[in-house]
């Protein structure tokens, strides 16, 4: 068996002691009865002169034999008179007290004595600094007393390695070792004694404390020889002594600091573990946890500090509903106590708790004996996992409700997804797919109805290839054999596996062909309506112009004068004409403006200048008719950057358009407004058409609405567009038509000729 050192040194210590005593005694039953020898051999009486006690510095109380062992008369003192003062003075008491001084509250002492004079028991003890051995001469009793060494009890130690002391009653030194002597630097035991030397401050404590009858231990550090050093220290009283000692436990507590720092390191590492950790020992207390296991269960530290068993802390679980529901809590209990002693590996558990966590629950036996058990809770994980399966089965069926054919190869060309679109649209059965899981087998089987090796050799590339330009995404179309078509794409993914997605075109294909063919008639279409417009328009102008022409001859009366009706209808005539010039030249805009030929003319736009000069040239019908015209336009409204001829085109045609749907005492109100970075013009008169002249119908095409209003709005939206603005119309005001253009300040470049700068 093999025992700690301080434990050992402990034993040697009093083992020491213990062979000290047994020395003594028989040292001194040895002279006891040599001295006796002498007494009887040289005097026949027990007189008065024990010379061998006189010279071994003993003192001797005798009882007699007609003695009564109840008599409380004190024996006879055989010594002379300094030997019994000598011993008078180490009791403190006058020379004929020595043995009431001596037995004084000494019990045990007077038990001994009694037992000598009436049974002859011999006995040796230790008191006052006394040794005293109980002898029988025949029928005599004799008690002698003996000065005791100042080592009484501690010989053999001076060889010890370790400091051994020795200290009186009162806490003085009285003797030490070599050790000591050492550990204190001084050179021999008289000087000790006389400094009262110590090996530390605290000892004299210590010393106070074993005086009282406690054995004291304590480990400090203490410096001996010039280093501080980590002892152990033992006091015990001794009889009416303290013996010490002081054992050198550095490199035991290093290797327990090296211990405790482990243990402290490995504590700390369980702290930072989302993990619960209970760790139990032999006994099945609670040994180690971490703050995880402490929260997991809702437990005080403080409780968990008292050391716990295993089963306690399940029955306190059980009392709060924290475990699992057990039919048997008993049975249950006890199967997890058996953990303790199988010698068999422990498979995981899983525990579905009352509150809905659920926990991964991992034990492992201690070379110790005890048990370690880990509590990990995986309800996030199983949640997960649900969720991800769950997402798994609706993406697989998303893919499955797919038209697109969708199939997933591994890095090896080992095919792991495929929808039903796929199958179908390749016409695969699942034989087939099970069968032919690998990409040249199934694209050996595909082949039947799309046979061009290239193709699938790139798509094998596409599909193994590692390097960067083989995980490139790709894309492209193909015929298959039954006149299908395809649109295909490979995509790489994260994992390292490939999507292959194919969509079947067929129809798409059929319409783009339709659509191709229809968009080539429109642009035939339009491309003859251009010129329909530009040879009509060139064709009409001819005769119009000759129509006009005739029209002022005769109404000028060049060829005779004309009667009033006459004149009245050349004026009706040349109206017209007028009307159907200017419709050709609406036309002949439109059809530059659809053509993507017009162009603005950019410049500088007096606004106001604009307004008032169209409205001039309008005075001989307003003199005509009777509504007024009112000009809404401040001088401050300034300039916009546009085309001075559109900008003037758009007022007339606004300008035009009311005129023709006035009627008598009407107010047509025509002006413009600068709002920030815009300019708004606008042109408001009373509301006689109910919207429809003016609703987007007429600004859209030649539609019937256009009929009453004619092409000039329509050309006002566009050239209005054109400088990047917009038209709205106003009804706020039921009685009151309005519409508003909004110009920007500068008119878009896109849309106008480059301009000239100057250098």
């Amino acid at each position: 068996m093999n025992l700690p050192p301080h434990i050992f040194l402990l034993v040697t210590i009093l083992s020491a002691f213990a062979l000290g005593l047994l020395v003594a005694r028989i040292y001194y039953t040895w002279r006891f009865n040599k001295q006796s020898k002498i007494y009887r051999t040289e005097q026949a009486n027990l007189g008065d002169s024990f010379l061998m006690l006189r010279n071994a510095r003993t003192l001797g109380m005798l009882w007699r034999i007609d003695d009564d062992a109840d008599d409380a008369n004190p024996p006879e003192l055989i010594g002379d008179t300094d030997l019994q003062k000598h011993f008078a003075s180490l009791l403190g008491c006058p020379a004929d007290k020595i043995y009431e001084t001596l037995v004084m509250g000494n019990e045990t002492l007077k038990a001994q004595i009694k037992a000598l004079r009436t049974n002859g028991s011999s006995f040796e003890t230790f008191a006052h600094s006394l040794e005293i051995a109980g002898e029988t001469d025949g029928a005599n009793a004799i008690l002698l007393l003996r000065q005791a060494p100042v080592n009484y009890g501690a010989r053999g130690t001076n060889s010890f390695s370790f400091p051994v002391f020795i200290c009186n009653s009162e806490g003085q030194l009285l003797w030490g070792n070599k050790a000591f002597l050492n550990a204190v630097e001084i050179a021999n035991i008289d000087d000790a004694v006389k400094e009262n030397a110590r090996l530390d401050s605290k000892i004299a404590t210590d010393i106070l404390d074993a005086l009282k009858g406690k054995h004291v231990t304590d480990t400090r550090a203490i410096s001996i020889d010039g280093k501080r050093r980590m002892m152990r220290i033992f006091l015990a009283p001794i009889y009416d002594r303290i013996i010490g000692a002081a054992i050198d436990i550095e490199d035991e507590y290093a290797r327990n600091e090296i211990l405790v720092r482990e243990a402290r390191a490995n504590l700390e590492t369980l702290n930072q573990l989302t993990d619960a950790v209970a760790v139990f020992d032999a006994s099945r207390e609670l040994k180690t946890y971490n703050h995880a296991f402490a929260r997991l269960w809702g437990f005080e530290e403080s409780y968990l500090d008292e050391a716990p068993t295993h089963s306690e802390i399940l029955d306190r679980l059980r009392e709060r509903a924290r475990l699992p529901h057990q039919r048997n809590y008993i049975e249950w209990r006890n199967a997890e106590m058996a953990y303790y002693q199988t010698t068999q590996a422990i498979p995981d558990e899983t525990w579905s708790l009352p509150d809905g966590r659920i926990l991964r629950v991992m034990r492992q036996r201690q070379p110790t004996g005890g048990l370690l058990v880990l509590y990990e809770d995986i309800s996030d994980k199983t949640l997960l996992q649900a969720q991800f399966k769950t997402q798994i089965e609706v993406q697989r069926t998303t893919l499955d409700k797919l038209r697109e054919g969708i199939a997933v190869f591994s890095s090896d060309g080992k095919l792991t997804l495929a929808n039903v679109s796929f199958r179908k649209m390749w016409q695969l059965d699942d034989a087939a797919m099970d069968e032919h899981r690998d990409f040249a087998a199934l694209a050996q089987n595909l082949k039947t109805l799309y046979g061009d090796e290239n193709f699938w050799d790139e798509l094998w590339a596409r599909v193994c290839d590692p390097s960067p330009e083989g995980r490139r995404e790709t894309q492209g179309s193909i015929e298959r054999n039954d006149g299908t078509y395809l649109t295909w794409l490979t995509r790489p993914l994260p994992d390292g596996a490939t999507l292959v997605a194919f969509v079947d075109v067929t129809a798409h294909h059929k319409i783009e062909a339709l659509l191709r063919e229809k968009a080539l008639a429109l642009t035939e279409a339009d491309r003859l309506k251009t010129s329909f417009l530009e040879k009509v328009s060139y064709q009409l102008r001819t005769p119009l112009n000759t129509i006009l022409g005739y029209s002022d001859l005769l109404t000028s009366g060049f060829s005779g004068e004309l009667s009033d009706i006459q004149t009245e209808q050349m004026k009706f005539i040349k109206q017209a004409g007028e009307q159907l010039e200017t419709m050709v030249g609406h036309l002949l805009d439109l059809a530059i403006i659809d053509a993507g030929q017009a162009a603005l003319e950019l410049g500088d736009v007096d606004i106001k200048d604009a307004i008032t000069t169209i409205a001039e040239t309008s005075t001989t019908k307003l003199n005509e008719t009777t509504f007024n015209l009112v000009i809404d336009c401040p001088d401050n409204v300034g300039k916009i950057r546009g085309d001075d001829k559109r900008f003037r085109q758009i007022v007339a045609n606004l300008l035009g358009n009311a005129m023709r749907n006035a009627v008598a005492g009407d107010e047509i109100t025509i002006g413009a407004k600068r709002i920030g970075e815009s300019v708004k013009l606008f042109i408001e008169s009373p509301n006689h058409s109910n919207l429809g002249l003016f609703g987007n119908f007429d600004f859209d095409a030649f539609t019937e609405g256009s009929k009453r209003g004619g092409l000039g709005l329509v050309l006002v939206k566009k050239f209005v567009e054109m400088h990047g603005g917009w038209v709205a119309i106003d009804l706020s005001n039921n009685e009151k038509l309005r519409i508003n253009c909004h110009f920007p300040v500068v008119a878009k470049e896109q849309i106008a000729n480059p301009e000239l700068e100057l250098i």
